[in-house]
């Protein structure tokens, strides 16, 4: 069991990987010429066929200014009320707390970082643009749901 976590905790570091280096709007070439390392061997790490050294990981995580366990998807389990606690110091939501559909919400992003990367680049475009794609979206999740009904 120990083994098959460990094998699952590298491939999602090699998806993590290219994740936060498009997310940082990188290439290949230009994040390996910052971490001193050859494009093939980033290429290697994002394709999950061959691991990078724990030095690596660390120099990684130092760069995208992220932890370990956010680099390899590693879920810490955490209390509600710590994962509240710590949402509302960082998002600075003191005169507006959260209630448990935004909890479930954030965890939901958090566990698909993939979804909140995209749903800021939504946030980003101009509002004209989001108004003619949310009907788009909302109807796309809709009958998402009516199928799982």
């Amino acid at each position: 069991m120990y083994q098959e976590r460990m094998v699952i905790e590298l491939s999602n570091l090699a998806y993590n990987l290219r994740f936060y280096r498009e997310n940082a709007g990188l290439t290949q070439g230009e994040l390996a010429e910052h971490l001193n390392i050859s494009r093939s061997t980033l290429s290697k790490w994002e394709r999950n066929h061959q691991e990078p050294s724990l030095r690596d990981v660390i120099v990684l995580c130092d760069f995208f200014q992220i932890s370990l366990d956010q680099l390899v998807g590693r879920k810490q389990k955490k209390r509600k009320q710590e994962t509240l606690q710590e949402i509302q110091s960082t998002y600075d939501f003191i005169d507006n707390p959260l209630n448990d559909n935004a909890h479930s919400l954030l965890l939901f992003l958090k566990e698909y970082p993939k979804i909140e990367n995209q749903l800021q680049q939504l946030s980003k475009l101009p509002s004209k643009s989001q108004k003619k794609l949310l009907p788009l979206i909302q109807a796309l999740l809709e009958k998402a749901v009516a199928m799982e009904k």
